[in-house]
């Protein structure tokens, strides 16, 4: 697997930055007052259970942005497979700010863990090699970009990452566009087919089989099957290829989506589909178990 990489950008630091001052706020009162400004520590992050690291390259920039003294040690990269026991970091330096930076450096590193784990549990069952596991825009408010990185971390990839880099015609839009009369609806569909950015991928979503000549009409790049039963899956997949070639165009990418589970993945993955988006990689991933021990 490619090792995944994090853009560590400006806004990126300003939010770790932002992070430990509601963490902090005018000073960690209980260390100030119980440990000697003087004194130095060493002490190590462990991995309290085995699954896939992510967030360690981020460990280092939380402790320095609060004391440039303090030095990091990065064990082990993120995407690997770390087993319980396992030393991951290791941090040297004033002893108050490590306990400062201690509940902020455990909590990234154990969300984003979490999620890279549960994709690489999802990713184990898919069947097929041209399968890709999917992560949705069902992230964490500010830290979407991290999320993402920790689902790459656990062998899984991205959809689109905002609203801004793929049109997806969901339910709504489709609600909506019903409820114009017919010559109106036609009139937009010119409109809409005139005005896309072809740069830009489409994707339209489908809740039956019969909506699949509907959604060819617009020549999407993706075509995302919501809710379909296994059975169903498979009948998409050869009528998909069928009105491609009736309509010569390039076959879409299929996408199975909702009510996707460790159970069924398996079964899903060797319907022929091409793509499986499952929001609970993030939204729901246990958090990953470590520790920060003084030595």
């Amino acid at each position: 697997m490619k090792q995944p990489k994090l853009q560590i950008s400006q806004s990126l630091k300003k939010r770790l930055i932002a992070a430990l001052k509601e963490d902090v706020g005018f000073g960690d009162v209980t260390s100030q007052w119980s440990i000697p400004k003087t004194s130095k520590s060493k002490a190590q992050i462990i991995a309290k259970e085995n699954g896939v690291l992510s967030g360690s390259v981020l460990i280092p920039l939380i402790f320095k942005s609060l004391d440039s003294k303090l030095k990091v040690k990065v064990l082990k990269k993120d995407a690997s497979l770390v087993k319980k026991g396992q030393v991951i970091l290791k941090i040297e330096g004033p002893s108050r700010s490590i306990l400062t930076a201690e509940r902020l450096a455990l909590n990234l590193l154990g969300k984003l863990s979490g999620i890279a784990t549960t994709t690489q549990s999802y990713v184990k069952q898919i069947a097929s090699k041209q399968c890709q596991l999917l992560a949705t825009r069902k992230t964490t408010p500010l830290w979407r970009d991290v999320e993402k990185y920790a689902v790459e971390c656990g062998g899984g990839f991205s959809h689109r990452f905002g609203l801004y880099d793929q049109y997806l015609i969901k339910d709504n839009h489709k609600t909506i566009l019903c409820e114009l009369d017919g010559d109106k609806e036609f009139e937009i569909y010119q409109k809409m087919m005139k005005e896309r950015n072809k740069r830009i991928p489409l994707q339209i979503e489908v809740d039956s089989i019969k909506e699949l000549p509907w959604a060819f009409s617009y020549k999407p790049n993706m075509i995302l099957l919501d809710n379909f039963k296994i059975n169903e899956l498979k009948r998409a997949v050869v009528i998909s290829r069928q009105l491609a070639k009736e309509i010569k165009i390039k076959e879409p990418l299929l996408e199975a989506s909702g009510g996707i589970t460790l159970k069924n993945i398996k079964q899903i993955s060797k319907t022929g589909v091409d793509r499986i988006s499952v929001g609970a990689i993030t939204h729901s991933a246990p958090n990953f178990d470590f520790s920060l021990e003084i030595l």
